[in-house]
């Protein structure tokens, strides 16, 4: 089965024979794909490059389907997944590549058997603005004590006996 190289392998190839055609997924956004594209070209004028751009979701389903159908496209993957990549090196999916750049960057952004290395961190951060909570907080109390004070009161008038008429 076809391994895969990732990121910083795809960008170092430049002194390795490459075939005249390699396959590039990768879940860039199309602009940057194109940069990454020519920039390989620049040092590889020899090597086409064809590339599927996708959400790594869409990417990651369609590469699945087809390390199934033991027919794997792509010769290089470009996501920014870390725990996808870790995956996929486990399984024996990824080929590995000693990086000499790897040394000056932190052990963290990289594998350390080479399988993929880190070009971008995508980050989460969640700010807790304790006043909106606080506030939003007193509303939902405000609405609770309301909305049981009316219900309250349409249990009150529904056992209320009815009047002779």
């Amino acid at each position: 089965m076809k391994t895969i190289l990732t990121t910083t392998a795809f960008a170092l190839m430049a002194s390795t024979a490459l075939a005249d055609t390699i396959t590039l997924y990768t879940s860039q956004p199309n602009a940057d794909a194109q940069q990454t594209v020519d920039a390989f070209k620049a040092a590889n004028p020899d090597t086409d490059v064809e590339w599927v751009r996708d959400g790594t979701t869409k990417l990651m389903a369609r590469l699945r389907a087809e390390i199934e159908a033991g027919n794997p496209q792509p010769d290089v993957l470009l996501i920014a997944d870390t725990v996808t990549l870790e995956g996929m090196a486990q399984a024996g999916q990824l080929a590995a590549y000693k990086s000499p750049e790897a040394a000056a960057y932190d052990d963290a952004l990289y594998s350390a058997d080479g399988y993929y290395y880190s070009t971008k961190l995508i980050t989460t951060g969640i700010k807790l603005q304790q006043d909106v909570v606080l506030m939003v907080g007193a509303i939902l109390v405000a609405a609770l004590a309301l909305f049981i004070d009316w219900l309250a009161r349409l249990v009150e008038i529904a056992a209320a006996p009815k009047g002779v008429g």
